[in-house]
């Protein structure tokens, strides 16, 4: 019974340790990555923080990390924070911060975010007829 349990939890706690990715966010993620090789040495620290913890499954932390680096000027955490926002990745799906961070993100010259803050504004605010 012990040996079942410590199975499935291990299973469990693989499963859920890195969100999900499918081929073209992976690659927007590694794209990111490069882009923060060109970043200061200080901003790759925080955002290679960042990348270790949303790699190993602590999005929450994570989060802290990108939003840290982000607001120092870190475009490749922007990035980040625009696809884990934007696609709900290990959390639930932020649209304002997704959209915030995408227009940021796009201003930088990160070509996916474009795209994903158009994404978000039009399925998150519809207009309505008046």
């Amino acid at each position: 019974m012990r040996k079942t349990y410590l199975l499935l939890c291990s299973v469990l706690l693989a499963a859920c340790a890195s969100p999900s990715m499918d081929a073209d966010l992976q690659a927007e993620m590694a794209a990111a990555d490069q882009l923060a090789a060109s970043e200061a040495e200080a901003l790759q620290r925080d955002y290679d923080a960042g990348r270790r913890y949303f790699e190993s499954g602590r999005v929450e932390r994570a989060l802290v990390e990108f939003d840290y680096a982000a607001y120092s000027g870190s475009n490749a955490a922007a990035a980040r924070l625009c696809a884990i926002y934007g696609e709900g990745l290990g959390i639930k799906v932020d649209p304002v911060k997704g959209v915030f961070w995408c227009q940021r993100a796009a201003r930088a010259g990160h070509a996916p975010a474009g795209p994903r803050a158009r994404h978000l504004f039009e399925t998150w605010w519809k207009e309505e007829p008046m």
